[in-house]
């Protein structure tokens, strides 16, 4: 367990505050587990504290938005889940540096950390952080990827000259300013000598640009898929990513981002759980860039009498070639693999629910044991989760981050023979920078 001691915030018990009542609940018989080959995965988005005091959680009250009153919510939420990986996002550097990364390696836990300094929000850095238990795994490779530097078909100058809403160049514009990444962790599971590959990630923010996020999976999947190739002759290793994607599983109710949802009941699935899950995201899909541009050429039509701006009739078609794919990699996550769908909302604000934090997963490497149980009860059915979901906008005073943590119990299943273990050659750790 991740230890302190329960210390009082504003005169208020850290064990009320934090009487939240989730548990880590079996889903799956855990008896043919081989005793160590169990392992706790978390992740989570903790609100970084620019974003928290910048005036988007008015209905919050301040003391519950005050970085000291949230870091020690934090640590006894995290403490309480004990896991032995850990992906978190929004952690600014000096919170990494001056808090968690000294706090965990009292507790035995180790860490990356990959800042990044685009924001719109002024202050410092934030980005993602990934921690393991260091008696459970051992660092082989480390990478940090920065995505728009890893983006294949991106143009010699990507930006375009004048405005950014020019055409075919707004998507490379937008794809190529951001700075959203990961960090990759190549480890050894100790207890069977087993190679895992752990992840954490976030990609961007902003619901108009669902095309950019889709651009941002299929460069996480490619670059975890060509590190797994550097190393081994197959991609037959067990894989972890947890992250914050920013992104639904299904829509289905059409916004002011998707005007049109297909008939049937089904919903919208997005891009980057399609991309994902399915393998590749084909140009017709409305999240690939192609798709998305079209979409905005129809808009611009609509709204300059047929006509299309200057230089950007054949955008779509020029972004048909851009072949999204996931790397051949076969993924699900863990509320899928376990309970047949997504939970409705793993975020809810003033003015947005929605389920955006996921744990993937390679399928044939695990089998998910127990999943984090939720603070709500799913109903039967939903269309809205904003109001269709019994559950309060956060942060507040129970929770200190307007996500809350999605975390499950995994069993290691074996892999091939030539897959466990790691030669004498591998066994030398090669951090390549964001090792801190």
């Amino acid at each position: 367990m991740l230890g302190g001691s329960i210390r009082l915030v504003g005169n208020v018990s850290l064990c009320r505050m934090m009487a939240t009542g989730r548990k880590f609940l079996q889903v799956k018989a855990a008896a043919t587990a081989a005793p160590g080959h169990q392992l706790k995965v978390v992740t989570y988005n903790i609100l970084a504290n620019k974003y928290a005091v910048g005036g988007y959680h008015n209905y919050c009250e301040d003391r519950h938005l005050k970085w000291p009153y949230r870091r020690e919510a934090i640590k006894l939420e995290l403490e309480g889940y004990d896991p032995d990986l850990l992906c978190l996002q929004e952690v600014e550097d000096r919170v990494f540096r001056d808090e968690l990364q000294p706090w965990m390696k009292q507790l035995g836990l180790q860490g990356l950390y990959q800042p990044r300094q685009f924001g719109e929000v002024s202050g410092p850095p934030e980005g993602v952080a990934l921690f393991w238990r260091s008696d459970m795994f051992r660092l082989i490779e480390s990478r940090v990827v920065q995505f728009a530097e890893h983006a294949e078909g991106r143009p010699a100058s990507p930006r375009s000259t004048g405005s950014i809403r020019s055409g075919r160049a707004e998507f490379w514009d937008v794809f190529c300013r951001r700075e959203e990444g990961a960090v990759l962790a190549l480890l050894e599971h100790t207890p069977s000598g087993c190679p895992l590959l752990a992840v954490s990630t976030h990609l961007f923010w902003n619901p108009a640009y669902p095309d950019v996020k889709s651009m941002q999976a299929a460069v996480l999947c490619k670059q975890i898929s060509a590190l797994l190739h550097s190393r081994f002759s197959t991609l037959d290793v067990p894989v972890i990513i947890g992250g914050d994607f920013n992104s639904l599983w299904r829509k289905y109710k059409a916004d002011n981002f998707d005007r049109y949802i297909p008939p049937g009941g089904q919903g919208l699935l997005s891009g980057v759980y399609s991309l994902m899950s399915g393998g590749q995201l084909p140009p017709q899909h409305p999240d690939h860039p192609a798709g998305r541009q079209r979409a905005r050429e129809q808009q611009q039509q609509q709204l300059v009498a047929g006509a299309l701006p200057v230089g950007s009739s054949s955008s779509s078609a020029e972004l048909e070639g851009l072949l999204l794919d996931n790397g051949g990699l076969s993924l699900v996550t863990m509320h899928m693999s376990a309970h047949g769908c997504e939970p409705p909302l793993t975020t809810k604000t003033a003015s947005f629910a929605g389920t955006l934090d996921y744990v993937w997963l390679s399928k044939e490497h695990f089998k998910v044991l127990q999943t984090l149980s939720l603070p709500y009860t799913p109903p039967p059915s939903w269309t809205d989760p904003m109001t269709d979901v019994d559950f309060p906008p956060i942060p507040n005073e129970h929770y200190p981050s307007d996500h809350l943590a999605m975390g499950c119990v995994l069993e290691l299943l074996p892999v091939q023979q030539q897959q466990q273990g790691v030669a004498s050659s591998e066994r030398q750790v090669v951090a390549k920078g964001g090792v801190r």
